[in-house]
């Protein structure tokens, strides 16, 4: 006999619970629905016709905490674009430039939208791209003919300006030293291999000399006027090598010399900085000027202004200016270990990498910081400034940017591997960058101005396209 429910009451049949069971998980889907979608970047410049990059979407909850983004959770995001003709995008918002002009991309979740606006325009192209025997740690050199030395892989390699190759030295191990060019067109590598510390080799690609008892050396040569090598070596030891191969003296530092490279001043003295946290002025016969002690180790290269100033960053996050005689002017906290060596502008201005680049005009201010896309663009290399004050560098983020003198971009081009390697500009004003895809890249602007940076005290790393570190260059 069925007892019947008491009164007032009702027994909850299935289609009861049911109903009971959605209307629940309807509140909490309310209640779990983002409030607003924050795009990274909200505006993406495209620079290169076919260029892809992509755009993050995040959910924002009502506290304004992040609930989930694009990156972990793609299913969660819909997108689109409103000239597909201009930009597509695909499901996980990589977005590719088809054609100038602007699309707005918009990305979809649970029914909230946020917008970003890509703007397409046709700045650059890639004119040419080669394989190297291997991963590039070290910068370029070019000659005056335009011919290119890139070390990659245990190689020096040369190559003419349309990426052909014309020979390659064997150097033992992978040198991240930058080639440099001696006034005759000598080109002297240093390597990490005791066994061969310093080689000359002459710009048929024949070697002249070698030197063994240097010790191990991963950064770059400075080429005095005079013709004489200066290299630093993990021995703590800076060393002068005549043309013909013969040491001149050596220096025995307090720390060991690991990335930063010697630069030379007016005055020839010869800068360098130590895994010590000091940056020592050695004078041409070999004897301490004076030092400058920092806050951390320094693997930044020194750069150098007209008026003597020196300009290096330290894994203390700060970037120094220094009189000639070695005193301090100002120090600007860029908040981030200084791996990049700073170039120097026509009107002055510093740029230096960190987690991005950053301008500082000649008095310490702070100028302007350009972070890249999202994620920021963490900097190793040096940037170089053109002719018409064109600012190109390349980054962790496997691309190779070109910025405006204000700060604002011009145009990135994507890579397959992070760049460490400082990027160059060819006689013919061509940028080039090589890549730990073991891929040298060649870019073209549309309307290049930039076909000469010799108006700038100090434009690239090293100084100059031959890499001699000497201030007033060749």
């Amino acid at each position: 006999m069925r007892t019947p429910a008491p009164h007032g009451r009702r027994r909850s049949g299935p289609a009861t619970i049911l109903c009971l069971l959605s209307a629940v998980i309807a509140c909490s889907a309310c209640e779990d629905a983002p409030a607003s979608i924050e795009m990274r970047p909200s505006e993406r410049l495209l620079g290169v016709i076919g260029m892809s990059a992509r755009i993050y979407a995040r959910q924002i909850a009502e506290d304004g905490s992040i609930m989930g983004g694009s990156m972990r959770y793609p299913e969660r995001f819909s997108w689109s674009s409103d000239a597909p003709g201009v930009a597509t995008v695909d499901s996980l918002g990589v977005v590719t430039g088809v054609k100038e002009g602007t699309a707005t991309i918009t990305a979809t979740s649970e029914g909230v939208t946020g917008t970003a606006t890509v703007s397409v325009r046709d700045a650059a192209r890639l004119a040419w791209s080669c394989p190297l025997p291997g991963a590039v740690e070290a910068g370029l050199a070019i000659g005056d003919d335009g011919t290119i030395y890139v070390s990659a892989a245990g190689t020096l390699d040369a190559l003419d300006r349309n990426g052909q190759p014309l020979w390659s030295v064997h150097t033992g191990k992978t040198p991240p030293s930058t080639p440099a060019i001696g006034r005759d067109g000598m080109i002297y590598v240093a390597t990490p291999q005791p066994g061969a510390s310093l080689m000359a080799v002459d710009r048929s690609g024949a070697i002249h000399w070698t030197l063994a008892s240097l010790g191990t050396i991963i950064s770059s040569p400075a080429i005095g006027s005079d013709g004489t090598v200066y290299v630093a070596s993990q021995d703590s030891t800076l060393y002068a090598v005549a043309p013909a191969g013969q040491i001149q003296w050596a220096f025995r530092a307090r720390g060991a010399f690991q990335l930063s490279s010697p630069a030379i001043a007016q005055d020839a003295s010869i800068l360098v900085g130590s895994e010590d946290g000091r940056l020592y002025a050695v004078s041409p016969q070999g004897t301490e000027r004076w030092t400058f002690q920092t806050g951390g180790p320094i693997q930044s290269s020194p750069a150098i202004a007209p008026d003597g100033t020196v300009y290096f960053g330290s894994h203390d996050g700060r970037l120094y200016a220094l009189n000639p005689d070695g005193e301090a002017r100002w120090a600007v906290t860029l908040g981030e270990q200084i791996w990049s060596s700073p170039a120097i502008g026509e009107d002055g201005t510093v740029y230096v990498g960190a987690n991005g680049i950053s301008a500082i005009d000649p008095s310490g201010r702070l100028r302007w910081t350009f972070t890249g896309s999202f994620p920021p663009t963490v900097l190793r290399a040096t940037p170089v400034i053109a002719a018409d004050g064109s600012i190109y560098f390349s980054g962790l983020d496997r691309r190779v940017w070109a910025i405006a003198p204000d700060g604002t971009p011009k145009w990135d081009h994507p890579t397959r591997g992070i760049i460490v390697a400082s990027p160059a500009i060819g006689v013919d004003g061509t940028i080039f960058a090589a890549s730990y895809d073991s891929t040298l890249y060649a870019i073209v602007e549309r309307a290049a101005s930039n076909a000469s940076h010799a108006h700038a005290p100090w434009p690239k790393a090293r100084a100059d396209r031959a890499n001699t570190g000497r201030a007033g260059g060749r």
